[in-house]
């Protein structure tokens, strides 16, 4: 036997429909999964972990990879843009204005 920590709102969930189906919480949460892991192919897996991924936590990734992008190629961007604006996408510098004092 293990122990897992659930939300408490999904565990009244699994309660109330145990309840429902006259069976006790480590059951219906058994065969839960026991039906979960037969119906759901790896891709099937897979989509739904790509699709259920909170949109902010995409944004931030792509965030955090044009940070990185900018930190690699600080020292070309000043030497080739110093007193510009830049605006970047994807790693690429798509515009550049000069800065008004």
């Amino acid at each position: 036997m293990i122990q897992v920590a659930l939300p408490e709102q999904v565990v009244e969930k699994v309660r109330d429909t145990a309840a429902q189906e006259g069976t006790d919480l480590s059951d219906m949460i058994e065969r839960a999964l026991d039906h979960y892991l037969a119906h759901s192919s790896p891709e099937e897996k897979a989509r739904e972990t790509s699709t259920t991924i909170p949109r902010w936590r995409k944004k931030r990734q792509q965030i955090e990879e044009e940070q990185r992008a900018y930190k690699e190629q600080h020292a070309r961007i000043l030497a080739n843009h110093a007193g510009q604006y830049i605006a970047m996408v994807q790693g690429k510098i798509i515009d550049h204005e000069m800065a008004h004092n």
